[in-house]
């Protein structure tokens, strides 16, 4: 893979679009899944979601992500960085409301973040 580097704060604006584009066909499916079918949800496409979301906020500038290596004027874009953040979190926030409304869920939604963000991150 060539990198390259992003030397206009359009060209980031216009990475965060895209990659914002890719994130929302992900979550178009679950949110699909769990209109059509609540009982079926697949648990294990929320970590995939809850990380591809957290990039969007990383892009944002949260925890001081990329702010060293985005081009200058980005900064100018800050307040629609957020609200593409906050529409994003709250559409995710909407699935996991759902699934946690029933209580078998909930254990299971539990479950499969510990495994995916904690035990498969621990080295043996």
């Amino acid at each position: 893979m060539k990198f390259t580097d992003i030397k206009t704060a359009d060209e980031y604006i216009d990475l965060v679009g895209k990659y914002s584009w890719l994130v929302d066909s992900e979550l178009q499916k679950l949110e699909a899944n769990v209109k059509e079918h609540p009982e079926q949800i697949n648990m294990e496409s929320l970590p995939k979601l809850i990380s591809m979301i957290n990039v969007i906020g990383y892009l944002r500038g949260q925890d001081g992500a990329f702010l060293d290596s985005r081009p200058e004027g980005v900064g100018e874009y800050q307040t629609e960085l957020y609200k593409n953040e906050d529409a994003f979190e709250n559409r995710l926030n909407e699935i996991i409301k759902t699934i946690c409304a029933n209580p078998k869920n909930l254990e299971s939604y539990k479950g499969t973040l510990e495994r995916y963000f904690l035990k498969a991150r621990i080295p043996n």
